[in-house]
Formats: structure tokens, sequence, C-alpha cells
């Protein structure tokens, strides 16, 4: 659903921007994901940096 792809799209932005945009890219295009968090290859560090950041909006602006 819509709400869906707009979840999957800030997650990816969040990943992007701690592992290059181009990284990012070539992890889902490797694999035919929409959703780094489905990709095999992405690393832990990628994985934890992205949950830090959303529980840190979570946290100081009260949104998911």
């Amino acid at each position: 659903t819509t709400n869906n792809n707009r979840y999957i799209a800030r997650d990816n932005a969040i990943a992007a921007y701690n592992s290059g945009l181009r990284g990012l890219k070539n992890l889902l295009d490797s694999e035919e994901e929409i959703s780094f968090w489905h990709v095999k290859g992405n690393t832990q560090e990628n994985k934890d940096y992205v949950a830090k950041i959303l529980a840190a909006r979570k946290v100081f602006f009260g949104i998911d």
C-alpha cells in the first residue's frame, strides 16, 4: 500500500545516508528487493543506525 511505501522510502533514505546512496542502490538491485531491511548483504551497522534514528525520532518528536 501507499502507507507502507512511505515507510520503506523513509527507512531507505536513512540507510542511504549512512551507507551511501550508490551502496544501498547496488544492494537493493542485486537482490531485487525494495526495502533495505530484507537485503542479505546489509550490514548490522547500517541496521543499527536506522533503528537508532527511528528511535530518536520517536523520543524527540513522538512520531513513528
